[in-house]
């Protein structure tokens, strides 16, 4: 009831022997007593008085709780939903009522069902979903719940949430300048998921980018999360002039999509290639060769001698497909005699020659060019059979440190010509800015004598590759391989047989151009391609 003010007027009704009952209805009735009144206790003065009522602590009460007071929704992709429950408690003992739930601030809150009055016994909870679809970068609002026991005041709860955004950065896709017919050009773009929420690629599309081309298709619809990065190879051809002024577009569901970014490069001009013919050896004389493996074998040379016997297989190999009449020795000792046996086309004695090469050590050894003077000086002795009639004759001197015979390299060359006048030599061996261990006296024995040099090293397949053709073409044989004047760029070769293109069976290796199978005897070897640095 709270706090009135009783007229004085009512004074005088009231006296210390006639009281008037005041029942809970607030009537007056006169006579008898004054009556206890559960509810409220009248206070009369002879003036104003004020009435204090006080609720009785044996009265039954409703009371409202509700958790939680914050719904953080967190971070919400833009335009999807989440949801999350505040649950509504009765804790008094007395019958709650429900009168009114209401969301207000930002669109982005909503009940996930129209919300209707309803009551909580004692004890009994409810719950009440509120859904966010994410909107702004900051949504807020409030929940309020008025119940009868709150006399107009109302509960709050609020309601924040963070939209978030997918966004897409596109990289430019640029060529560099080429030239019209050198190999075609690829470039990278990067497709990168900058936002703070997924992003979902549909289709890239190129605009106004000539023959641009992508070269792996990728699998669409991707999916990117945030940071994830996809990046996508493209290829521009060089057999037609191009100025590219274009455009990548990404169609994806991120904010601005489609997201775009220049096509830029070019393709200009012409240059000329190269073009070598190479004439394959007729075989109409029969081609032969006395092959002489003239090796160091000082104990500096163990590992390169262990490599040389595991490449003897190459060395056969490349001599059987020349279709030469070969032999070959070892020539492993100071003295000039041949090791083990001589390995021929009908004998292939492998074996014996891997064994010869790895002999006893030996520093006398270190002086291939007397060796190989002393070997031809002893044909009718204990190199009998080596050297045949009308065969070729040609050495390969084999070794790690400087040339060391007596005599000049100059005049042990001379000696040898004058035994055998088409003798040819070839050189592996090291070279060094340290006297002691560079090769250069053999390099100049080769040099004068129409051989090549190879630098000394434990991979002999490639030794065998560089210095094969340079034996084979100078004793007539079929050759596999021809030595260009420069090294090719890759993808510029054009190869014919008999002016006829051949597409398979042959690779370029360096500056090499080898073929798996020697071409046919008398025929026209033609190469066209762009030198390295052409392009």
């Amino acid at each position: 009831m709270g706090v009135a003010r009783v007229r004085s007027a009512l004074c005088p009704v009231l006296s210390s022997t006639s009281l008037t009952r005041v029942t809970k209805t607030g009537s007056l009735r006169s006579g008898g007593p004054l009556r206890a009144i559960p509810l409220f206790l009248l206070l009369c003065a002879c003036s104003d008085t004020r009435v204090v009522s006080t609720v009785d602590p044996n009265q039954a009460l409703a009371l409202l709780r509700v958790e939680p007071l914050l719904l953080d929704f967190g971070g919400v992709p833009v335009g999807t939903t989440e949801s999350k429950e505040v649950t509504l408690f009765n804790d008094g003992d007395a019958r709650l009522e429900i009168t009114s739930l209401q969301v207000s601030g930002s669109l982005a809150f909503a009940f996930a069902e129209a919300p209707t009055a309803f009551s909580l016994v004692p004890g009994a909870s409810e719950t009440v979903t509120v859904d966010y679809t994410a909107i702004d970068v900051e949504d807020s609002g409030q929940l309020a719940i008025t119940a009868n026991q709150q006399e107009g005041a109302a509960e709050v709860v609020d309601l924040v949430g963070e939209a978030q955004f997918a966004r897409l950065t596109v990289s430019n896709l640029h060529f560099p300048t080429n030239l019209r017919d050198c190999p075609e050009q690829t470039a990278t773009v990067d497709i990168e998921s900058s936002g703070d929420a997924p992003a979902t690629i549909e289709q890239v599309v190129l605009t106004s980018a000539g023959p641009v081309a992508m070269v792996d298709e990728l699998a669409l619809p991707m999916r990117l999360m945030p940071g994830q990065r996809e990046r996508v190879t493209f290829v521009l051809p060089s057999d037609q002039i191009v100025d590219l002024h274009g455009s990548i577009q990404v169609v994806s569901d991120a904010v601005g999509s489609p997201s775009a970014a220049p096509v830029t490069g070019e393709v200009v001009g012409n240059i000329e290639s190269v073009v070598e013919i190479f004439d394959q050896n007729t075989l109409e004389d029969d081609p032969s060769i006395d092959l002489l493996l003239v090796v160091d074998r000082s104990g500096s040379m163990i590992n390169d001698a262990v490599a040389l016997t595991n490449a003897i297989d190459t060395l056969t190999a490349m001599l059987l497909e020349s279709q030469l009449d070969f032999q070959v020795a070892v020539i492993a000792s100071a003295h000039g005699c041949y090791s083990g046996s001589l390995l021929t086309a009908d004998t292939l004695t492998t074996d014996s020659l891997r064994a010869a090469i790895y002999s006893s050590n030996d520093p006398r050894t270190e002086r291939g060019l007397a060796m190989t003077e002393a070997a031809l000086s002893q044909v009718g002795s204990c190199n009998e059979g080596m050297i045949r009639a009308g065969s070729g004759v040609q050495a390969i001197w084999v070794s790690d440190e400087a040339e060391q015979s007596p005599l000049p390299w100059r005049t042990h060359v001379n000696n040898i010509l004058a035994m055998s006048p088409e003798f040819v030599g070839h050189a592996v061996v090291g070279v060094s800015s340290d006297p002691g261990w560079d090769g250069a006296d053999y390099r100049s024995a080769a040099e004068a004598t129409g051989g090549i040099s190879v630098r000394l090293g434990f991979n002999w397949d490639n030794i065998f590759d560089e210095i094969g053709p340079a034996i084979v073409a100078s004793s007539g044989g079929l050759q596999s391989s021809w030595a260009l004047a420069n090294q090719p760029t890759p993808g510029t070769v054009t190869v014919m047989v008999n002016r006829e293109v051949v597409t398979e069976g042959w690779e370029v290796v360096g500056s090499y151009l080898v073929f798996e199978e020697p071409p046919p005897a008398g025929s026209e070897i033609s190469v066209e391609y762009l030198p390295v640095g052409a392009c």
